[in-house]
Protein backbone atom coordinates (compact mmCIF):
# COMPACT_ATOMS: atom_id res chain seq x y z
CA UNK A 1 0.00 0.00 0.00
CA UNK A 2 1.66 3.20 -0.92
CA UNK A 3 2.08 6.29 1.51
CA UNK A 4 -1.39 8.41 1.39
CA UNK A 5 -2.02 11.51 3.13
CA UNK A 6 -4.70 11.30 5.63
CA UNK A 7 -6.91 14.23 5.01
CA UNK A 8 -6.74 17.05 2.90
CA UNK A 9 -9.28 19.87 3.54
CA UNK A 10 -11.14 19.23 0.11
CA UNK A 11 -11.07 15.44 -0.30
CA UNK A 12 -11.63 12.48 2.34
CA UNK A 13 -9.15 9.86 1.91
CA UNK A 14 -9.12 6.35 3.66
CA UNK A 15 -6.65 3.78 2.83
CA UNK A 16 -7.68 0.18 2.90
CA UNK A 17 -6.57 -3.23 1.29
CA UNK A 18 -8.56 -2.76 -1.83
CA UNK A 19 -6.71 1.12 -2.55
CA UNK A 20 -7.88 4.52 -1.35
CA UNK A 21 -11.56 5.27 -0.44
CA UNK A 22 -11.76 8.97 -1.80
CA UNK A 23 -14.72 10.94 -0.71
CA UNK A 24 -15.32 14.19 -3.34
CA UNK A 25 -18.86 15.40 -1.33
CA UNK A 26 -21.47 13.42 0.88
CA UNK A 27 -22.88 11.43 -2.33
CA UNK A 28 -19.62 11.22 -4.05
CA UNK A 29 -17.22 8.25 -3.41
CA UNK A 30 -14.30 6.65 -5.33
CA UNK A 31 -12.10 3.91 -5.01
CA UNK A 32 -8.60 4.52 -6.27
CA UNK A 33 -6.74 1.43 -7.39
CA UNK A 34 -3.44 0.62 -5.11
CA UNK A 35 -0.95 0.56 -7.88
CA UNK A 36 -0.37 3.17 -10.36
CA UNK A 37 -0.90 2.57 -14.57
CA UNK A 38 2.87 1.65 -15.53
CA UNK A 39 5.03 2.52 -18.32
CA UNK A 40 3.75 6.39 -18.39
CA UNK A 41 6.24 9.32 -18.73
CA UNK A 42 4.88 12.99 -18.10
CA UNK A 43 6.22 15.19 -20.36
CA UNK A 44 5.69 18.53 -18.81
CA UNK A 45 3.45 20.55 -16.37
CA UNK A 46 1.72 23.24 -18.74
CA UNK A 47 -0.93 26.18 -17.47
CA UNK A 48 -0.94 28.25 -14.54
CA UNK A 49 -0.15 26.16 -12.02
CA UNK A 50 3.75 25.10 -12.54
CA UNK A 51 3.55 22.87 -9.75
CA UNK A 52 0.24 21.60 -9.01
CA UNK A 53 -1.31 20.23 -5.75
CA UNK A 54 -1.12 16.82 -6.81
CA UNK A 55 2.30 16.08 -6.14
CA UNK A 56 1.85 15.40 -3.14
CA UNK A 57 -1.56 13.84 -2.77
CA UNK A 58 -4.52 12.45 -4.86
CA UNK A 59 -6.28 14.57 -6.88
CA UNK A 60 -9.33 13.89 -9.46
CA UNK A 61 -7.84 14.55 -12.87
CA UNK A 62 -8.95 14.00 -16.27
CA UNK A 63 -7.47 11.90 -19.57
CA UNK A 64 -8.17 12.99 -22.65
CA UNK A 65 -7.49 11.39 -26.05
CA UNK A 66 -7.04 13.44 -28.82
CA UNK A 67 -5.78 13.38 -32.76
CA UNK A 68 -6.16 17.00 -32.63
CA UNK A 69 -6.75 20.18 -30.73
CA UNK A 70 -10.11 21.11 -32.09
CA UNK A 71 -11.55 17.92 -31.13
CA UNK A 72 -11.11 18.63 -27.56
CA UNK A 73 -14.00 20.72 -26.92
CA UNK A 74 -16.29 18.28 -28.16
CA UNK A 75 -14.54 15.51 -25.72
CA UNK A 76 -15.40 17.87 -22.98
CA UNK A 77 -19.01 18.36 -23.54
CA UNK A 78 -19.45 14.93 -24.06
CA UNK A 79 -17.86 13.92 -20.80
CA UNK A 80 -19.65 16.34 -19.23
CA UNK A 81 -22.83 14.53 -20.93
CA UNK A 82 -22.14 11.30 -18.90
CA UNK A 83 -24.45 11.74 -16.22
CA UNK A 84 -22.11 10.58 -13.71
CA UNK A 85 -19.19 12.67 -14.99
CA UNK A 86 -17.97 15.30 -12.10
CA UNK A 87 -16.93 18.66 -12.96
CA UNK A 88 -13.97 18.37 -10.48
CA UNK A 89 -12.38 15.96 -12.67
CA UNK A 90 -11.64 18.92 -15.21
CA UNK A 91 -9.54 21.14 -13.27
CA UNK A 92 -6.66 18.74 -14.18
CA UNK A 93 -6.55 17.99 -17.78
CA UNK A 94 -4.20 15.15 -18.55
CA UNK A 95 -3.34 14.57 -22.80
CA UNK A 96 -2.30 11.78 -24.00
CA UNK A 97 -0.37 13.33 -26.68
CA UNK A 98 0.42 12.38 -29.96
CA UNK A 99 3.51 14.17 -31.71
CA UNK A 100 0.96 16.48 -33.75
CA UNK A 101 -1.10 17.71 -30.52
CA UNK A 102 2.07 18.03 -28.38
CA UNK A 103 3.29 20.95 -30.59
CA UNK A 104 -0.06 22.58 -30.88
CA UNK A 105 -0.47 22.90 -26.92
CA UNK A 106 -1.29 26.41 -26.53
CA UNK A 107 -4.52 25.77 -28.21
CA UNK A 108 -4.86 23.29 -26.14
CA UNK A 109 -4.75 25.02 -23.11
CA UNK A 110 -6.77 27.79 -24.40
CA UNK A 111 -9.78 25.29 -25.02
CA UNK A 112 -9.49 23.84 -21.63
CA UNK A 113 -9.58 27.33 -20.28
CA UNK A 114 -12.85 27.89 -20.60
CA UNK A 115 -14.17 24.55 -18.36
CA UNK A 116 -12.21 25.72 -15.21
CA UNK A 117 -8.90 23.84 -15.73
CA UNK A 118 -6.07 24.90 -13.25
CA UNK A 119 -3.42 22.53 -15.04
CA UNK A 120 -2.60 20.75 -17.69
CA UNK A 121 0.38 17.40 -17.98
CA UNK A 122 1.13 16.12 -21.23
CA UNK A 123 1.72 12.17 -20.67
CA UNK A 124 3.30 9.31 -23.40
CA UNK A 125 1.64 5.74 -22.90
CA UNK A 126 -1.24 3.86 -22.36
CA UNK A 127 -3.66 5.03 -19.95
CA UNK A 128 -7.76 4.95 -20.74
CA UNK A 129 -9.44 7.75 -21.57
CA UNK A 130 -11.77 9.52 -19.10
CA UNK A 131 -11.55 10.60 -15.03
CA UNK A 132 -8.66 9.22 -12.48
CA UNK A 133 -6.34 10.56 -9.87
CA UNK A 134 -3.22 11.68 -9.81
CA UNK A 135 -0.06 11.81 -7.31
CA UNK A 136 3.19 13.25 -8.31
CA UNK A 137 4.46 11.63 -11.45
CA UNK A 138 2.08 8.55 -11.10
CA UNK A 139 -1.69 8.06 -13.11
CA UNK A 140 -4.03 5.98 -10.80
CA UNK A 141 -7.20 4.03 -12.13
CA UNK A 142 -10.31 4.89 -10.06
CA UNK A 143 -14.11 3.44 -9.71
CA UNK A 144 -17.33 5.27 -8.33
CA UNK A 145 -18.40 3.43 -5.29
CA UNK A 146 -22.25 3.02 -5.51
CA UNK A 147 -24.71 1.94 -2.06
CA UNK A 148 -26.44 -1.78 -2.61
CA UNK A 149 -29.32 0.17 -1.00
CA UNK A 150 -31.49 -2.71 -2.18
CA UNK A 151 -28.84 -5.72 -1.09
CA UNK A 152 -28.77 -6.97 -4.69
CA UNK A 153 -24.74 -7.81 -4.25
CA UNK A 154 -23.88 -11.43 -2.73
CA UNK A 155 -19.91 -9.83 -3.91
CA UNK A 156 -18.86 -6.84 -5.52
CA UNK A 157 -15.80 -7.55 -7.92
CA UNK A 158 -12.91 -6.01 -9.57
CA UNK A 159 -10.99 -7.85 -12.45
CA UNK A 160 -7.29 -8.13 -11.68
CA UNK A 161 -5.28 -6.17 -13.92
CA UNK A 162 -4.01 -8.26 -17.17
CA UNK A 163 -5.82 -10.73 -15.97
CA UNK A 164 -8.49 -12.99 -16.64
CA UNK A 165 -9.27 -13.54 -12.58
CA UNK A 166 -11.62 -11.40 -10.22
CA UNK A 167 -11.08 -10.10 -6.68
CA UNK A 168 -13.27 -9.78 -4.17
CA UNK A 169 -14.42 -6.21 -2.91
CA UNK A 170 -16.20 -5.55 0.60
CA UNK A 171 -16.34 -2.30 1.23
CA UNK A 172 -19.19 -0.92 3.53
CA UNK A 173 -19.99 2.70 4.03
CA UNK A 174 -22.69 3.65 6.81
CA UNK A 175 -24.40 -0.21 6.86
CA UNK A 176 -24.56 -0.26 3.35
CA UNK A 177 -21.96 -2.67 0.81
CA UNK A 178 -20.06 -0.31 -1.71
CA UNK A 179 -20.21 -1.64 -5.59
CA UNK A 180 -17.11 0.20 -7.65
CA UNK A 181 -18.04 1.13 -11.34
CA UNK A 182 -15.62 1.86 -13.84
CA UNK A 183 -16.48 5.11 -15.76
CA UNK A 184 -18.09 4.34 -19.26
CA UNK A 185 -15.80 7.03 -20.90
CA UNK A 186 -12.63 4.54 -20.50
CA UNK A 187 -14.25 2.14 -22.68
CA UNK A 188 -14.64 3.50 -26.36
CA UNK A 189 -17.10 0.92 -28.34
CA UNK A 190 -15.28 -0.82 -31.39
CA UNK A 191 -16.06 -3.14 -34.05
CA UNK A 192 -13.88 -6.12 -32.35
CA UNK A 193 -15.64 -4.51 -28.77
CA UNK A 194 -19.31 -4.06 -29.21
CA UNK A 195 -19.96 -4.71 -25.82
CA UNK A 196 -17.35 -2.56 -24.54
CA UNK A 197 -17.85 -0.74 -21.10
CA UNK A 198 -21.66 -2.41 -20.72
CA UNK A 199 -21.91 -3.27 -16.74
CA UNK A 200 -22.68 -6.43 -16.16
CA UNK A 201 -23.60 -8.13 -12.70
CA UNK A 202 -23.66 -12.31 -12.40
CA UNK A 203 -25.90 -14.51 -11.09
CA UNK A 204 -23.97 -16.22 -7.49
CA UNK A 205 -24.67 -19.94 -9.05
CA UNK A 206 -22.10 -18.54 -12.30
CA UNK A 207 -18.38 -18.67 -11.59
CA UNK A 208 -15.49 -16.10 -11.77
CA UNK A 209 -12.52 -17.37 -11.29
CA UNK A 210 -10.35 -15.99 -7.90
CA UNK A 211 -13.86 -15.78 -5.99
CA UNK A 212 -16.35 -18.42 -4.60
CA UNK A 213 -19.44 -19.42 -5.88
CA UNK A 214 -21.75 -19.79 -2.73
CA UNK A 215 -24.80 -21.03 -4.85
CA UNK A 216 -26.39 -18.66 -2.00
CA UNK A 217 -25.73 -21.55 -0.13
CA UNK A 218 -23.41 -21.08 3.46
CA UNK A 219 -22.40 -24.80 3.65
CA UNK A 220 -21.47 -24.49 -0.35
CA UNK A 221 -19.78 -21.55 0.49
CA UNK A 222 -17.93 -23.50 3.43
CA UNK A 223 -16.58 -26.72 1.62
CA UNK A 224 -15.40 -24.96 -1.48
CA UNK A 225 -12.62 -22.67 -2.46
CA UNK A 226 -12.31 -19.88 -4.91
CA UNK A 227 -13.10 -20.81 -8.68
CA UNK A 228 -10.17 -21.69 -10.68
CA UNK A 229 -12.49 -21.01 -13.84
CA UNK A 230 -14.43 -18.43 -15.18
CA UNK A 231 -17.90 -19.55 -16.92
CA UNK A 232 -17.70 -19.61 -20.30
CA UNK A 233 -20.78 -17.49 -20.86
CA UNK A 234 -18.85 -14.58 -18.68
CA UNK A 235 -15.85 -15.37 -20.62
CA UNK A 236 -17.24 -14.56 -24.41
CA UNK A 237 -18.79 -11.38 -22.96
CA UNK A 238 -15.44 -10.15 -21.19
CA UNK A 239 -14.14 -10.96 -24.52
CA UNK A 240 -16.20 -8.44 -26.20
CA UNK A 241 -15.69 -5.87 -23.58
CA UNK A 242 -18.27 -6.79 -20.99
CA UNK A 243 -17.48 -5.69 -17.34
CA UNK A 244 -18.09 -7.61 -14.50
CA UNK A 245 -19.14 -5.40 -11.62
CA UNK A 246 -20.27 -8.25 -9.51
CA UNK A 247 -21.85 -11.51 -8.09
CA UNK A 248 -25.64 -10.66 -7.12
CA UNK A 249 -27.79 -12.90 -4.52
CA UNK A 250 -30.41 -15.63 -5.75
CA UNK A 251 -32.53 -18.16 -4.32
CA UNK A 252 -30.39 -21.34 -2.93
CA UNK A 253 -29.15 -22.88 -5.84
CA UNK A 254 -31.84 -21.15 -8.06
CA UNK A 255 -34.62 -22.58 -6.59
CA UNK A 256 -38.23 -21.32 -6.06
CA UNK A 257 -37.91 -20.06 -2.50
CA UNK A 258 -40.01 -17.26 -1.31
CA UNK A 259 -39.21 -14.76 0.77
CA UNK A 260 -39.01 -13.96 3.71
CA UNK A 261 -38.95 -17.42 5.35
CA UNK A 262 -37.13 -19.59 2.88
CA UNK A 263 -34.21 -17.25 2.79
CA UNK A 264 -32.14 -18.75 5.59
CA UNK A 265 -28.69 -18.55 4.66
CA UNK A 266 -28.97 -14.90 3.43
CA UNK A 267 -31.43 -11.74 3.20
CA UNK A 268 -33.34 -11.34 0.06
CA UNK A 269 -32.84 -8.74 -2.09
CA UNK A 270 -35.73 -5.74 -1.93
CA UNK A 271 -37.70 -4.73 -4.65
CA UNK A 272 -37.40 -1.18 -6.03
CA UNK A 273 -41.02 -1.63 -7.29
CA UNK A 274 -44.17 -0.36 -6.10
CA UNK A 275 -44.18 0.14 -2.29
CA UNK A 276 -40.53 -1.64 -1.70
CA UNK A 277 -42.38 -4.89 0.35
CA UNK A 278 -43.20 -6.60 -3.21
CA UNK A 279 -41.82 -9.91 -2.82
CA UNK A 280 -39.00 -9.65 -6.27
CA UNK A 281 -39.51 -13.67 -6.90
CA UNK A 282 -37.35 -15.92 -8.91
CA UNK A 283 -34.02 -17.24 -8.96
CA UNK A 284 -32.43 -14.55 -10.37
CA UNK A 285 -33.62 -11.72 -8.08
CA UNK A 286 -30.57 -9.99 -7.03
CA UNK A 287 -30.12 -9.83 -10.88
CA UNK A 288 -33.35 -8.05 -11.57
CA UNK A 289 -33.17 -6.15 -8.40
CA UNK A 290 -29.92 -4.42 -9.52
CA UNK A 291 -31.31 -3.30 -12.68
CA UNK A 292 -34.55 -2.33 -11.77
CA UNK A 293 -33.00 -0.28 -8.65
CA UNK A 294 -29.77 1.04 -10.18
CA UNK A 295 -28.94 3.15 -13.37
CA UNK A 296 -25.20 2.50 -13.41
CA UNK A 297 -26.16 -1.24 -14.10
CA UNK A 298 -26.60 -2.47 -17.85
CA UNK A 299 -26.62 -6.47 -18.11
CA UNK A 300 -27.13 -9.04 -15.80
CA UNK A 301 -26.27 -12.99 -16.74
CA UNK A 302 -29.07 -15.05 -14.66
CA UNK A 303 -30.85 -18.50 -15.39
CA UNK A 304 -33.67 -19.26 -17.32
CA UNK A 305 -36.36 -18.29 -14.39
CA UNK A 306 -35.32 -14.72 -14.48
CA UNK A 307 -37.36 -14.57 -18.03
CA UNK A 308 -40.69 -15.38 -16.54
CA UNK A 309 -40.08 -14.67 -13.30
CA UNK A 310 -38.28 -11.51 -11.61
CA UNK A 311 -37.74 -9.58 -14.96
CA UNK A 312 -41.86 -9.64 -15.19
CA UNK A 313 -42.67 -8.42 -11.78
CA UNK A 314 -39.65 -5.50 -11.91
CA UNK A 315 -40.49 -4.43 -15.35
CA UNK A 316 -37.24 -5.14 -17.24
CA UNK A 317 -36.41 -6.61 -20.40
CA UNK A 318 -35.15 -9.79 -21.05
CA UNK A 319 -33.26 -12.51 -23.90
CA UNK A 320 -33.19 -15.92 -23.50
CA UNK A 321 -30.76 -17.15 -25.96
CA UNK A 322 -30.91 -19.90 -28.31
CA UNK A 323 -29.64 -23.38 -25.78
CA UNK A 324 -26.00 -23.60 -27.23
CA UNK A 325 -23.86 -26.50 -24.35
CA UNK A 326 -20.84 -23.86 -25.14
CA UNK A 327 -22.01 -21.73 -22.87
CA UNK A 328 -22.66 -23.70 -19.88
CA UNK A 329 -19.47 -24.89 -18.41
CA UNK A 330 -19.25 -23.15 -15.14
CA UNK A 331 -22.74 -22.60 -14.19
CA UNK A 332 -24.14 -25.37 -11.08
CA UNK A 333 -26.52 -26.95 -12.35
CA UNK A 334 -30.03 -27.27 -12.01
CA UNK A 335 -32.20 -29.21 -14.05
CA UNK A 336 -30.90 -30.74 -17.75
CA UNK A 337 -29.29 -28.18 -19.44
CA UNK A 338 -31.33 -28.03 -22.22
CA UNK A 339 -34.05 -26.64 -20.04
CA UNK A 340 -32.45 -24.75 -18.08
CA UNK A 341 -29.67 -22.46 -19.88
CA UNK A 342 -28.66 -18.50 -18.99
CA UNK A 343 -31.07 -15.99 -19.04
CA UNK A 344 -30.19 -12.08 -19.74
CA UNK A 345 -32.32 -9.29 -18.06
CA UNK A 346 -31.36 -6.05 -19.58
CA UNK A 347 -32.46 -2.33 -18.12
CA UNK A 348 -33.02 -1.19 -21.95
CA UNK A 349 -34.36 -2.78 -25.07
CA UNK A 350 -31.26 -1.27 -27.16
CA UNK A 351 -29.18 -4.38 -25.18
CA UNK A 352 -31.21 -6.73 -26.84
CA UNK A 353 -29.81 -5.92 -30.49
CA UNK A 354 -26.42 -5.69 -28.95
CA UNK A 355 -26.56 -9.00 -27.23
CA UNK A 356 -28.58 -11.61 -29.04
CA UNK A 357 -25.51 -12.11 -31.46
CA UNK A 358 -22.88 -12.18 -29.11
CA UNK A 359 -24.60 -14.87 -27.09
CA UNK A 360 -26.63 -17.22 -29.62
CA UNK A 361 -24.73 -19.78 -30.83
CA UNK A 362 -23.04 -19.18 -34.28
CA UNK A 363 -23.45 -20.10 -36.82
CA UNK A 364 -26.70 -20.00 -36.12
CA UNK A 365 -28.31 -22.74 -38.46
CA UNK A 366 -32.22 -24.93 -38.45
CA UNK A 367 -33.20 -27.92 -37.89
CA UNK A 368 -32.68 -30.94 -39.63
CA UNK A 369 -34.86 -30.93 -42.58
CA UNK A 370 -35.66 -27.47 -42.74
CA UNK A 371 -34.22 -24.43 -44.83
CA UNK A 372 -33.96 -20.78 -43.52
CA UNK A 373 -32.99 -18.27 -46.68
CA UNK A 374 -32.90 -15.33 -44.25
CA UNK A 375 -33.08 -15.58 -40.49
CA UNK A 376 -33.00 -12.12 -40.26
CA UNK A 377 -36.41 -11.47 -41.65
CA UNK A 378 -39.49 -10.96 -39.79
CA UNK A 379 -41.86 -13.02 -38.47
CA UNK A 380 -44.96 -13.56 -40.26
CA UNK A 381 -47.37 -15.37 -37.65
CA UNK A 382 -47.96 -13.55 -34.06
CA UNK A 383 -49.39 -16.37 -31.73
CA UNK A 384 -51.69 -15.54 -29.36
CA UNK A 385 -53.15 -18.07 -26.66
CA UNK A 386 -56.24 -16.82 -25.51
CA UNK A 387 -56.56 -19.99 -23.12
CA UNK A 388 -53.67 -18.17 -21.14
CA UNK A 389 -54.64 -14.38 -21.90
CA UNK A 390 -58.37 -15.20 -20.62
CA UNK A 391 -56.84 -16.09 -16.92
CA UNK A 392 -56.02 -12.51 -16.68
CA UNK A 393 -59.07 -10.41 -15.50
CA UNK A 394 -58.90 -6.87 -17.23
CA UNK A 395 -56.95 -4.91 -14.93
CA UNK A 396 -54.31 -2.25 -15.54
CA UNK A 397 -51.65 -4.54 -16.23
CA UNK A 398 -53.67 -6.34 -18.88
CA UNK A 399 -54.69 -3.08 -20.32
CA UNK A 400 -50.24 -2.41 -20.63
CA UNK A 401 -49.75 -5.99 -22.13
CA UNK A 402 -52.53 -5.78 -25.05
CA UNK A 403 -51.43 -2.57 -25.62
CA UNK A 404 -47.58 -4.02 -26.75
CA UNK A 405 -49.34 -6.69 -28.43
CA UNK A 406 -50.59 -4.04 -30.64
CA UNK A 407 -47.15 -2.27 -31.10
CA UNK A 408 -45.94 -5.94 -31.61
CA UNK A 409 -48.38 -6.20 -34.80
CA UNK A 410 -47.96 -2.70 -35.93
CA UNK A 411 -43.96 -3.45 -36.47
CA UNK A 412 -44.11 -7.00 -38.18
CA UNK A 413 -47.34 -5.48 -40.08
CA UNK A 414 -49.25 -8.30 -38.99
CA UNK A 415 -52.59 -9.48 -36.97
CA UNK A 416 -52.54 -11.71 -34.02
CA UNK A 417 -53.59 -15.20 -35.12
CA UNK A 418 -55.47 -16.26 -32.02
CA UNK A 419 -55.35 -19.95 -30.77
CA UNK A 420 -56.21 -22.07 -28.04
CA UNK A 421 -53.73 -24.41 -27.18
CA UNK A 422 -55.73 -26.46 -24.71
CA UNK A 423 -58.71 -26.81 -27.68
CA UNK A 424 -56.08 -27.43 -30.22
CA UNK A 425 -54.65 -30.25 -28.49
CA UNK A 426 -57.91 -32.04 -27.56
CA UNK A 427 -58.01 -31.85 -31.60
CA UNK A 428 -55.44 -33.10 -32.61
CA UNK A 429 -54.43 -35.68 -29.87
CA UNK A 430 -50.65 -36.18 -30.39
CA UNK A 431 -50.14 -38.39 -27.33
CA UNK A 432 -53.32 -40.41 -28.50
CA UNK A 433 -54.40 -40.94 -25.07
CA UNK A 434 -57.60 -38.18 -24.87
CA UNK A 435 -55.95 -36.61 -22.10
CA UNK A 436 -56.71 -32.91 -21.53
CA UNK A 437 -53.13 -30.66 -21.99
CA UNK A 438 -52.50 -29.80 -18.33
CA UNK A 439 -53.37 -34.05 -17.53
CA UNK A 440 -50.92 -34.68 -19.77
CA UNK A 441 -48.22 -32.60 -18.78
CA UNK A 442 -48.90 -32.41 -14.96
CA UNK A 443 -45.69 -32.71 -13.22
CA UNK A 444 -43.48 -32.92 -16.31
CA UNK A 445 -40.99 -30.37 -15.68
CA UNK A 446 -41.01 -30.37 -12.34
CA UNK A 447 -40.37 -34.28 -12.60
CA UNK A 448 -37.04 -33.27 -14.21
CA UNK A 449 -36.00 -30.48 -11.71
CA UNK A 450 -36.45 -32.36 -9.10
CA UNK A 451 -34.45 -35.34 -10.15
CA UNK A 452 -32.27 -32.60 -11.45
CA UNK A 453 -31.85 -31.35 -7.70
CA UNK A 454 -30.78 -34.50 -6.58
CA UNK A 455 -28.36 -35.94 -8.93
CA UNK A 456 -26.49 -32.94 -9.71
CA UNK A 457 -26.11 -32.22 -5.85
CA UNK A 458 -25.11 -35.96 -4.91
CA UNK A 459 -21.90 -35.11 -4.90
CA UNK A 460 -21.97 -31.59 -2.56
CA UNK A 461 -24.00 -33.92 0.06
CA UNK A 462 -21.16 -36.82 -0.36
CA UNK A 463 -17.95 -34.64 0.27
CA UNK A 464 -19.67 -32.11 2.75
CA UNK A 465 -20.37 -35.01 5.12
CA UNK A 466 -17.52 -36.82 4.74
CA UNK A 467 -15.59 -33.51 5.71
CA UNK A 468 -17.43 -32.42 8.34
CA UNK A 469 -19.57 -35.77 9.78
CA UNK A 470 -23.01 -34.07 9.22
CA UNK A 471 -25.03 -33.22 6.11
CA UNK A 472 -25.36 -30.11 4.56
CA UNK A 473 -27.95 -27.76 5.86
CA UNK A 474 -30.35 -26.50 3.18
CA UNK A 475 -33.20 -24.27 2.75
CA UNK A 476 -36.46 -25.89 3.03
CA UNK A 477 -37.22 -25.91 -0.85
CA UNK A 478 -34.22 -27.63 -1.92
CA UNK A 479 -34.79 -30.06 0.90
CA UNK A 480 -38.13 -30.78 -0.68
CA UNK A 481 -36.77 -31.04 -4.22
CA UNK A 482 -34.47 -33.74 -3.32
CA UNK A 483 -36.94 -35.72 -1.19
CA UNK A 484 -38.74 -35.65 -5.08
CA UNK A 485 -36.23 -36.42 -6.99
CA UNK A 486 -34.91 -39.64 -4.43
CA UNK A 487 -38.43 -40.77 -4.79
CA UNK A 488 -38.21 -40.83 -8.38
CA UNK A 489 -38.02 -43.96 -10.33
CA UNK A 490 -36.13 -44.86 -13.69
CA UNK A 491 -39.78 -45.12 -15.33
CA UNK A 492 -40.85 -41.46 -13.79
CA UNK A 493 -38.17 -39.76 -15.18
CA UNK A 494 -38.39 -41.82 -19.05
CA UNK A 495 -42.33 -41.02 -18.48
CA UNK A 496 -41.42 -37.05 -17.98
CA UNK A 497 -38.77 -37.50 -20.71
CA UNK A 498 -41.27 -38.57 -23.44
CA UNK A 499 -44.31 -36.32 -22.93
CA UNK A 500 -41.84 -33.30 -23.07
CA UNK A 501 -40.94 -34.70 -26.37
CA UNK A 502 -44.16 -35.45 -27.26
CA UNK A 503 -45.29 -31.57 -26.30
CA UNK A 504 -42.15 -30.34 -28.33
CA UNK A 505 -42.64 -31.91 -31.46
CA UNK A 506 -46.53 -31.23 -31.19
CA UNK A 507 -45.68 -27.20 -31.07
CA UNK A 508 -42.99 -27.34 -32.92
CA UNK A 509 -44.84 -28.81 -35.76
CA UNK A 510 -48.62 -27.89 -35.64
CA UNK A 511 -48.43 -24.48 -33.68
CA UNK A 512 -45.56 -23.02 -34.85
CA UNK A 513 -45.06 -24.84 -38.03
CA UNK A 514 -41.90 -26.12 -39.20
CA UNK A 515 -39.24 -24.71 -38.55
CA UNK A 516 -40.68 -22.46 -36.27
CA UNK A 517 -38.20 -19.69 -37.28
CA UNK A 518 -41.69 -17.47 -38.81
CA UNK A 519 -43.48 -16.77 -35.66
CA UNK A 520 -43.73 -15.36 -31.92
CA UNK A 521 -46.12 -17.02 -29.37
CA UNK A 522 -46.74 -13.74 -27.18
CA UNK A 523 -48.08 -14.73 -23.10
CA UNK A 524 -48.76 -13.26 -20.84
CA UNK A 525 -46.55 -13.17 -17.37
CA UNK A 526 -46.31 -11.98 -14.31
CA UNK A 527 -48.52 -11.69 -10.77
CA UNK A 528 -52.35 -11.06 -11.18
CA UNK A 529 -52.19 -9.99 -7.48
CA UNK A 530 -49.44 -8.49 -5.36
CA UNK A 531 -47.46 -11.04 -3.85
CA UNK A 532 -45.82 -9.42 -0.72
CA UNK A 533 -42.60 -10.60 0.73
CA UNK A 534 -44.29 -10.74 4.65
CA UNK A 535 -46.92 -13.66 3.64
CA UNK A 536 -46.87 -16.69 5.64
CA UNK A 537 -47.22 -20.51 4.35
CA UNK A 538 -47.37 -23.37 6.64
CA UNK A 539 -45.19 -25.51 4.20
CA UNK A 540 -43.08 -25.69 1.15
CA UNK A 541 -45.53 -25.80 -2.03
CA UNK A 542 -45.38 -26.53 -5.80
CA UNK A 543 -48.86 -25.52 -6.87
CA UNK A 544 -49.93 -26.51 -10.58
CA UNK A 545 -48.93 -23.49 -12.63
CA UNK A 546 -50.20 -22.60 -16.42
CA UNK A 547 -47.48 -24.48 -18.54
CA UNK A 548 -47.72 -21.79 -20.49
CA UNK A 549 -44.74 -20.53 -18.25
CA UNK A 550 -42.49 -23.08 -19.21
CA UNK A 551 -43.43 -23.10 -22.45
CA UNK A 552 -39.71 -21.67 -23.88
CA UNK A 553 -38.01 -24.22 -21.84
CA UNK A 554 -40.03 -27.46 -23.02
CA UNK A 555 -39.68 -26.30 -26.68
CA UNK A 556 -35.50 -24.74 -25.96
CA UNK A 557 -37.01 -21.80 -27.95
CA UNK A 558 -35.82 -18.18 -26.84
CA UNK A 559 -38.99 -16.10 -25.43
Amino acid sequence: MRNIQARSPRTGVLATEEGALITLSPESHYLVAAQPLPGLRFRTYLGKASTPRCSDELCPATVFHLDTPASLQSKILTFRNDTEFEPCFLEIAIIAFSEKVFTAFDDVIKGLSDFGRRSVLAVHGSVPEGPCFVQGQSIYRTWRLFPDVYEAFQLPTLQDANSDSFTGVSIMREGKLMVPVPSRLHYPRTAQKPLNGVRVTVKDIIDLKGVKTTGQSRSYEKLYGPRDETAAIVTRLTELGAVIIGKTKCTQFASSDQPTADWVDYHCPWNPRGDGYLSPRGSSTGTCVALAGYDWCDVGIGSDSNIRGPAAIMGLFALRPTHSPDYLPGILPVAEARIWPCGIPLRKSIFRFQWTRPTSPSPRSPRPGTTIQNIDTKPVFLLYPSNYWDQWPQIAARTVMEGAVEKLEAYLGVKRVVVNLAEKWLEDDPSQSGLRLEEFLQNTFMTLLWRGYYTNYLPFRKEYEAKFGIPPYVHPVIQSCWRHGKALSAEDIAKAHERKRIYAKWLREAVFGGDGFNAIMVYPVGDIDPFYRDVYRKSVTFPARSFGERISPNEQRPP
